[in-house]
């Protein structure tokens, strides 16, 4: 596991000179590869201890609020506070929409398409 951290950690080192993070990138600007290392580092760092402690964890959402860290740390104004809320809703949104759309395919398939297989 501590091998996969800095394979994934200098593969930021190595290959990218700007952070591939679309989703936060007019949010957030970062510039600098150590930044980058160190959102790789935590962001794998968090996924590994979290995985070993047996809690479930998305390493999407560790990713972004790596991304939003080193912004918050490099300068107060840098991150768009308006769109980080935006994606905060969407992980809470998410979990249930996804939930009630499975409900509404089972009962689909279990109530209305296989009794007339």
């Amino acid at each position: 596991m501590a091998c996969c951290v800095f394979v994934r950690a200098s593969g930021v080192l190595l290959y990218v000179s700007h952070i591939y993070l679309l989703c936060l990138s007019v949010s957030c600007r970062l510039s600098s590869l150590r930044s980058g290392f160190c959102i790789e580092v935590m962001s794998a760092l968090t996924v590994l201890v979290a995985s070993n402690v047996g809690v479930p964890i998305s390493s999407t959402h560790c990713k972004v609020g790596s991304v939003v860290a080193v912004g918050w740390i490099r300068s107060r104004k840098a991150v768009d506070w308006r769109l980080f809320r935006n994606i905060f809703l969407a992980w809470f949104v998410t979990v249930p929409v996804a939930g009630l759309f499975s409900a509404a395919v089972m009962a689909l398939f279990v109530y209305g398409i296989l009794p007339f297989v």
